[in-house]
């Protein structure tokens, strides 16, 4: 076992006394393509947004936009930093929580008014987003706007002249 580690505190020594120079970078071929990655992006963005109560497949948008599956993948992968279809269920979650602020539905209507299959299924999606069930989500917002409205109004500081 010591020879192991003498052996790798030796590749250790010889790779830091080695110089190294940076690689060469020729002009505009490794470019970030960016700008052109969000012109592509947001278009399905939208898309997405509009049909956010729509059970939409992988399949559906990259028909919809003229896209392989990879070729959409690693779209969002490099601009979202996820897959399209996680992305797609974390805007239906945003809009649950907005849904939930406004107190205006049920969780068995938002479930269904998103096209999620069951309550129990957006429920585990809920909580798997969130760390929180819709219920204790609910109630942490009903306690914050309560103590929000409870809270006395502060006055501005006086100044002395």
């Amino acid at each position: 076992m010591i020879y192991l580690e003498l052996f790798l505190l030796d590749i250790i020594q010889s790779h830091s006394s080695v110089q190294t120079t940076p690689p060469v970078r020729h002009p505009g071929f490794f470019e970030d393509a960016s700008p052109n990655r969000k012109k592509r992006l947001e278009p399905i963005l939208q898309y997405m947004q509009f049909h956010i109560c729509e059970r939409l497949t992988l399949s559906t948008i990259c028909e919809k936009f003229s896209l392989s599956r990879s070729s959409l993948q690693t779209l969002f992968h490099n601009e979202k930093g996820c897959g399209a279809m996680e992305y797609f269920s974390e805007l239906k979650i945003q809009r649950a929580k907005d849904i939930i602020r406004d107190g205006n539905m049920n969780f068995t209507e938002i479930a269904y008014y998103l096209s999620y299959s069951s309550l129990p299924y957006f429920s585990r999606c809920f909580k798997k987003s969130t760390g929180m069930s819709p219920a204790k989500y609910a109630s942490s917002v009903k306690g914050i706007s309560q103590a929000l409205k409870n809270a006395p109004a502060r006055s501005a500081p006086v100044r002395e002249a």
